[in-house]
């Protein structure tokens, strides 16, 4: 049995499946956007809070809550946090 990985600390709060690269992005409320490969492996992790993105963190938790995410052809990344 393998063992699994949690990609995020607390909730999930989004996905997104890019069908073009056959991606699979999650987000929520650590500031963490995970990119998976279709064996679903993370092959990057961005994590806003350590970019510069300090005025989108929430109050009560102090990191950025990305509540939507979604990918073009190029791979190009949208967030929502608010």
């Amino acid at each position: 049995m393998s063992q699994v990985k949690q990609p995020h600390k607390g909730a999930i709060l989004t996905m997104f499946h890019n069908k073009n690269s056959n991606e699979l992005l999650t987000a929520g409320n650590d500031g963490k956007i995970n990119v998976f490969d279709k064996t679903l492996q993370i092959v990057k992790t961005i994590n806003l809070n350590t970019i510069g993105f300090d005025i989108m963190k929430s109050d009560k938790l102090n990191t950025v809550v990305i509540r939507s995410i979604c990918s073009n052809p190029k791979n190009d990344i949208v967030v929502g946090t608010r």
